[in-house]
């Protein structure tokens, strides 16, 4: 009694784990996966082996052939049910396996791509902003020398204004046409792609005609500009 107990929790555990495993196959589309059909068919007749084992405990079963304690029933539970289930279920495992592993790391590779391509976006966002604040502060910190510059060189005109000594008011000219072409090389810098070098052709047309605005009548004077074009670092020019 105690044997036919334990053989039925026996086969009401197998019973309900066969039907997860369909059902969960199912669900998962684990039956187009190999070997998942041999796992299913091996449960399968274990589950069928275990049922038929019951019978054993039924003399009255006998007359059926295939049930009760027969030689036939034994042939069944022991070498279709228990030795074919288990190979089936063996051979399914070990084909089944390989494919939840490589799955498994296919799945890994794309979570640490996808991970990746997130980080690698969020630096080039950051490195966007940061250029973008470096623009700004650029911009502005070109502004204010710029003015400083004009600044500079309004004052000494002010300045040469008010003096009656000739060489004085030569001096303070001299300084404010260094100041101005000190201001078109600093324009011209900025205005390049590199702040280091620049054309000498643009940067002696526009100190040139800079110069020619502070004389008289610099409107009737033509100027031709026969200047080879060089790239020269700010600190030789």
């Amino acid at each position: 009694m105690n044997d036919l107990i334990l053989e039925s929790i026996r086969l009401l555990i197998l019973v309900v784990l066969f039907i997860f495993l369909v059902r969960s196959g199912r669900e998962r589309k684990e039956i187009s996966r190999r070997g998942w059909n041999f796992i299913i068919t091996g449960f399968g007749l274990i589950c069928f082996a275990t049922l038929i084992d019951i019978t054993d405990n039924f003399e009255s079963l006998n007359r059926f052939i295939f049930i009760g304690d027969t030689p036939i029933q034994a042939f069944l539970e022991k070498m279709v049910g228990f030795l074919f289930g288990f190979l089936l279920l063996t051979v399914g495992l070990i084909r089944w396996i390989p494919t939840i592993t490589s799955m498994e790391y296919t799945e890994l590779l794309n979570r640490q791509l996808k991970k990746e391509i997130t980080e690698r976006k969020q630096s080039e966002e950051q490195n966007k902003n940061l250029l973008h604040e470096k623009e700004i502060l650029l911009k502005e910190v070109h502004h204010r020398i710029r003015n400083n510059m004009s600044t500079i060189k309004g004052l000494l005109s002010l300045q040469s204004g008010t003096l009656n000594n000739v060489e004085a008011k030569m001096a303070l000219k001299e300084a404010e046409n260094r100041v101005q072409s000190m201001l078109v090389l600093y324009d011209k810098l900025f205005l390049s792609s590199d702040f280091q070098n620049v054309s000498t052709r643009q940067y002696f047309e526009t100190l040139i005609d800079e110069i020619i605005k502070n004389f008289p009548n610099s409107n009737i004077v033509s100027v031709m500009y026969e200047i080879e074009d060089v790239m020269l670092g700010a600190k030789t020019i």
